[in-house]
């Protein structure tokens, strides 16, 4: 899909009505979890959307997202059903867990680094959820926000006080992992094409020479100590398709996380395609299809951030 296209397809201009119309569909009038839109001010200002169960409480537990669609295009709102989805689902385990879904500029308006700062500002917001405890929140993202995401763990190891700041777990579907290499195969069944992702990737790193940059393409990363460094602490969940373009990279990074003893688990879909976790929600054709992928995502996060005795204390 052409970004400027996408832009709009995913915009909250027809994302909202969009969502809507589904529920209407089932007859829902009101959704059964709230949202609240985050829209900060000033230079450091963080956009996004924050989903909670009960949002006159602090979480107990926050799931922090970063959207794919090739750094040009997606919103927090286009992943709102998912968000929901997952929430319902993490309400199993949690007594408030909450999902902030980042909102980060889009190339070409912005190239990097504006997206790795406005990562980490989010993260930031993210852990005031629950009482900055790092160990409370599990980042996660798709495609993109995939990449967002690892950039966003090599950067923080690199922080004076990374201990104090990593997170308890992540969150990978169908990650971008080295932007640009010829690992990035088309199939043909994966809806990808490896040509328009090395072209996003380019407005994204701005230059040839940031392409080997590891806090922009995390696959270019190779350093066993440093990915040690990085990871959080208990570990990893990454998930994606058999068929999919970034398939082979993912799989690699994987194997060089469990040579640096990093505690990874892997749901690879056979047959299935980029973000099929994401995709399958609109497109499968049962309840329990479209629910599968996102159903096992929640049991991973509360198999790695155990769920324990809620307490409200004061803000």
């Amino acid at each position: 899909m052409p970004a400027q296209i996408g832009r709009v397809f995913f915009s909250k201009e027809v994302a909202l009505p969009f969502i809507r119309f589904r529920m209407l569909r089932k007859g829902i009038v009101r959704p059964p979890i709230e949202w609240q839109e985050i829209r900060g001010t000033g230079k450091n200002a963080i956009r996004g959307l924050l989903l909670k169960a009960d949002l006159t409480k602090r979480a107990d537990v926050v799931v922090y997202y970063c959207h794919g669609g090739g750094f040009s295009m997606g919103s927090s709102y286009f992943y709102l059903e998912p968000h929901l989805l997952l929430l319902s689902l993490l309400q199993r385990h949690y007594e408030n867990p909450a999902v902030f879904s980042l909102d980060y500029d889009l190339v070409p308006d912005k190239q990097w680094p504006v997206q790795s700062e406005q990562v980490i500002a989010g993260y930031k917001f993210a852990m005031s959820l629950v009482y900055n405890d790092s160990s409370r929140v599990c980042v996660a993202g798709d495609s993109a926000g995939g990449t967002l995401i690892l950039s966003l763990l090599l950067t923080l190891a690199k922080d004076a006080a990374h201990e104090k700041l990593r997170p308890g777990y992540a969150v990978l579907l169908s990650p971008w992992v080295t932007l640009v290499t010829d690992n990035n195969k088309d199939t043909k069944s994966d809806f990808l094409n490896s040509n328009s992702l090395h072209f996003y990737a380019s407005e994204y790193a701005g230059t040839p020479e940031n392409l080997e940059n590891p806090l922009i393409s995390p696959g270019c990363c190779k350093d066993l100590d440093w990915w040690a460094s990085a990871a959080p602490s208990n570990g990893l969940y990454f998930s994606f398709g058999s068929e999919e373009v970034l398939a082979f990279e993912a799989k690699t990074l994987v194997k060089l996380l469990r040579k640096a003893s990093i505690p990874v688990r892997v749901r690879e879909e056979p047959g299935g395609v980029h973000a099929w976790v994401i995709a399958s929600l609109f497109l499968s054709e049962t309840f329990e299809e479209r629910i599968f992928g996102m159903r096992e995502v929640a049991k991973a996060i509360a198999s790695n951030i155990h769920p324990r005795p809620y307490i409200e204390r004061a803000s």
